[in-house]
């Protein structure tokens, strides 16, 4: 990308008098040449400096309002997208009840020692239900036995019930079994067991895990006895992974990683023997090059990237595919990307297969052929908040070009279709900002009181109960633990099931049963398909490798033997842009694909969190941890799908491959950091000399000093001087006091009278017979005398003023410099730096806290970072908060399953007793994730 786009764009804050941002101006400029757009971003505190207020570039009423308590606590929100919330807030700052849009209330029961032992929701107009208990062990025998006192045992939540009957050292559960709903509504739970067993199917699925000294995983063992064995070498890394199904020998399925210095995957070989390799830049350590190679040596994929000065992808070559010509234009095998001054992405082109882009699902699948390939272009315009208004897309396929217009709400960031009409959104999003609408007129989406998608109509017919619908289930940390998919056939309904459990899926038909082994250890996904009955006509056992780009995408899939069964390829939003298999059978059991996640039937992505509609390029619902992302909470990646992802649909990060996810860095300017970097200069008597050139410098070193300019010199001379014996006396104190005035007064006073008396005549120093050296000695007339005296003495008070005057005004300025000399401003630069590094820790605590394991070294670098804070701007609530918040990052990492989440295991360190049933001691536990 040329730098004239940039030029002249920079990003501005201006702060008020407490250090607190206020405004943000960012200038956008989309084609080289025109005059950038200042987009302003506004701001407004309270007298505690809370924020309180937040406007947009866009919209003219506030985006955000909060209200917060005494302490600090908000106790009201608004937002154009997410609408209202409110919360009641106890004594201990513990959330009692909230109350959003829609009239929902979730009430939060919690016990003497402020530990939550249920959740109750009441949607309006509606009794109130308990969709959570939560239990963990007390102090019996058996608890001790189980390494279970205070922690999680038993969690009743929306989904089910998930029992934990025992941790490892660390506090990672031995063993954990989950037992689903037995119906589709939401459960009642109470306090007695009897009660809640009718509503629980009676089938357990039970998963156990073996750790080492550190916490690593050494094996799982699924629900259906499947066995999964990691092995790690001596730097903690993942070395290889075996696979023994429960009915089939032993397999490696993942060997022989190789890493460079800074911790980045180089090479990987996979059981069917295809190797994955990647080549990344010395001088920043982002990927360059792509390859996958087969047994044989045949290569399958082979891609190279090209980045611009700010890292975005601006080109992608296919060395696998060669570019031929079709109709007088050459079909190229490269991506190109463009971008406007605030890093979105503006134009896209490539080559796809005969797809719609605006319609959601897949196209249909087509033989591995490249010669079906066409070129493509795509154009994004966007409002000044980041919405999309239109796309245009242009394909050399006939009938295949085609322009999406996107309408804005105008008080909101609210977006749907124009096409057939006006959009209407009033009826086409609820009041906490959930689409209901998937289609124009079709295909309604319901939501549960905890604004998650519950069901989604994907075909419509006239009566709501024979409309095909897909329904969910999810676990209390908002993972899908459950999909029912119902569709109606000849007048009969037919209903398939999918359970997701740690490393399994089970898909139940009804006439087909398919267990899915997970392996998601791998740095790409491997799926291994059992089918217990009902096979489609193909190998009963599959193994399945995926092979991908550098955002996690699968585009290619490589079967047992090595060979390809399916290449996808995608537009730069995540719709496909071509799907090609070798077998239909085969390409119907492909389930991981954009960014590797799943699509549902819907054609939607299945995130996490939240829902992505790609053919939309953009959430159907508000971002649930808010403002990470932008005061538009429904953006993707804020535009940028070629640098960024967001791997639980809440917070974009950078992609796997990334060298910002190797280590997690906080700008510091702390000395003992400095010198950290400035040793990594010094050259072993081998190395080669640096230079100022970063990219010609060898790996990890920094281009040498700059040598010294004369102002450097003298500033750093006078800084010597002030801050001497004498400078301090001199000097002693701030910037406008009166002693730098008095100071500054004398010293001018002084230097005036000698300058007086050397350079002109003082007829005090002298008899007057004296003053005329040619004369006779005699007295000059008195009125001589006088008038000589009266003048210098005139002259002298006039000086004596003036200097008075002048020091009283240069001794603030004067001082002013010297205390930007010694420090004082450069502290007070510091503090308001400080603030900004809080928000970037903040940002990098709640992206640790969606990630299933939090290493150590992640956890002890932000408190490091906190304490460097609180060095700058001394101990606050805040900093104490964040401290706080960075312990509870790794107390018990429970495992990737629903309800041994970290909301639960963060808390379930404390012990003591509330509820006693037989067997372990079991006390309702609190969860804190979610709440706050």
């Amino acid at each position: 990308m040329s730098t004239a786009i940039h030029r002249g764009t920079p990003s501005l804050q201006v702060n008020d008098s407490r250090g607190l941002a206020v405004r943000r101006i960012a200038y956008l400029r989309t084609v080289v040449g025109e005059t950038p757009v200042a987009l302003v971003t506004r701001q407004q505190y309270d007298v505690a400096g809370r924020l309180v207020t937040q406007w947009d570039p866009r919209l003219t009423v506030a985006a955000q309002t909060d209200m917060h308590n005494l302490s600090g606590e908000p106790l009201f929100s608004h937002h154009v997208d997410g609408g209202r919330t409110v919360r009641l807030i106890g004594l201990a700052r513990e959330t009692l009840q909230v109350w959003d849009g829609r009239g929902t209330r979730l009430r939060y029961e919690y016990n003497s020692q402020q530990r939550l032992i249920a959740v109750h929701e009441r949607a309006a107009g509606e009794p109130e239900q308990t969709t959570e208990r939560i239990f963990f062990g007390g102090s019996s025998p058996e608890a001790t036995s189980r390494n279970a006192c205070g922690r999680v045992i038993e969690h009743l939540d929306p989904a089910g019930q998930l029992t934990i009957s025992g941790y490892d050292l660390n506090g990672q559960p031995l063993t954990e079994t989950r037992r689903f709903l037995n119906t589709s509504s939401t459960p009642h739970w109470t306090p007695d067991p009897e009660d809640n067993e009718p509503q629980l199917e009676p089938e357990r699925f039970a998963t156990s895990h073996t750790y080492d000294a550190i916490g690593a995983s050494l094996s799982r063992l699924d629900a259906r006895s499947h066995l999964q064995s990691m092995t790690y070498n001596v730097a903690g890394q993942l070395s290889n992974i075996a696979l023994q199904p429960a009915r089939q020998p032993q397999t490696v399925v993942y060997h022989s990683p190789s890493y460079n210095a800074h911790g980045q995957l180089e090479s990987q070989t996979y059981g069917n023997g295809t190797v994955d390799t990647a080549t990344y830049d010395p001088a920043d350590g982002r990927v360059v090059e792509l390859k996958t190679q087969s047994a044989t040596g045949q290569t399958l994929q082979h891609s190279r990237y090209t980045y611009d000065q700010m890292g975005n992808v601006l080109k992608i070559v296919d060395l696998t595919f060669t570019p031929r010509h079709f109709a007088n234009r050459r079909i190229t095998n490269s991506q190109d990307f463009r971008y406007d001054s605030l890093r979105r992405l503006i134009y896209a082109s490539g080559c796809e297969a005969q797809v719609d882009p605006g319609h959601p699902g897949l196209p249909d699948l087509s033989p591995i052929d490249d010669s079906l390939l066409r070129n493509y272009s795509q154009n994004f315009s966007y409002n000044a908040n980041g919405g999309m208004t239109l796309l245009s897309h242009h394909s050399d396929h006939p009938g295949q070009s085609k322009t999406l217009e996107m309408v804005i709400d105008p008080q909101s960031n609210r977006a749907l279709s124009k096409d057939g009409g006006e959009p209407d959104f009033a009826n086409s999003f609820d009041r906490c900002g959930n689409q209901i609408l998937l289609q124009r007129g079709g295909q309604p989406l319901l939501y549960n009181l905890r604004n998650q998608l519950l069901r989604c109509t994907t075909v419509a017919r006239v009566l709501p109960a024979e409309s095909d619908h897909e329904q969910f289930d999810y676990g209390a940390d908002g993972k899908r633990l459950r999909v029912l998919r119902t569709t109606l056939a000849k007048n009969a309904a037919l209903i398939a099931q999918i359970r997701h459990l740690p490393g399994l899926e089970l898909h139940d038909e009804t006439d087909q049963a398919l267990e899915v082994i997970v392996i998601d250890a791998a740095p790409r996904p491997i799926r291994c398909l059992y089918w217990a009955r009902g096979n489609p006509g193909i190998e009963d056992y599959q193994v399945r490798y995926s092979h991908g780009d550098h955002l996690g995408s699968c585009n290619l899939e490589t079967g047992m033997s090595g060979l390809l069964i399916s290449r996808e390829r995608f537009h730069a939003f995540g719709t496909t842009a071509s799907w090609a298999s070798r077998s239909v059978v085969e390409a119907d059991y492909k389930t991981v694909r954009y960014s590797g996640k799943k699509m549902d039937a819907s054609g939607m992505y299945c995130y996490g969190l939240r829902y992505y509609a790609p053919w939309l390029r953009h959430w159907i619902g508000p971002d649930p941890l808010g403002n990470v992302d932008g005061l538009n909470r429904y953006l993707m990646v804020r535009n940028n799908p070629m640098n960024f992802v967001d791997e639980q649909g809440a917070m974009m990060t950078p992609p796997p491959l990334s060298p910002g996810q190797v280590a997690i860095n906080v700008p510091s300017t702390s000395s003992s950091r400095r010198s950290s970097i400035e040793s990594s200069t010094a050259q072993a008597p081998d190395t080669p000399a640096l230079v100022n050139n970063p990219g010609e410098n060898p790996p990890g070193k920094l281009p040498p000093k700059p040598e010294q300019s004369w102002g450097e010199w003298g500033k750093g001379m006078a800084l010597a001087a002030v801050n001497s014996r004498v400078g301090l006396a001199l000097l002693p104190v701030g910037t406008s006091s009166p002693a730098n005035a008095a100071i500054a007064s004398t010293v001018l006073t002084l230097t005036a009278q000698i300058t007086l008396n050397a350079a002109f005549f003082n007829p005090g120093w002298s008899p007057p017979g004296t003053w005329d050296p040619a004369g006779d000695g005699a007295l000059p007339p008195a009125d001589v005398t006088q008038g000589i005296n009266r003048a210098f003495t005139l002259a002298n008070a006039s000086i004596t003023a003036a200097g008075t005057v002048a020091g009283m005004i240069l001794g603030p300025v004067v001082g002013g410099y010297v205390d930007e000399l010694r420090g004082t401003k450069a502290k007070a630069e510091k503090k308001s730096q400080a603030g900004k590094w809080i928000d970037t820790i903040d940002r990098l605590i709640a992206e640790q806290s969606l990630l299933d394991e939090v290493t150590v070294k992640a956890q002890t670098s932000l408190r490091e970072q906190v304490l460097e804070v609180e060095a700058s701007t001394g101990i606050t609530w805040q900093t104490m908060g964040m401290l706080e918040k960075i312990t509870r990052l790794r107390p018990e990492n429970i495992s990737e399953s629903n309800a041994s989440s970290r909301r639960g295991s963060i808390s379930s360190q404390s012990s003591g007793g509330a509820f006693q049933r037989k067997g372990i001691n079991r006390i309702p536990l609190r969860k804190t994730n979610g709440i706050r």
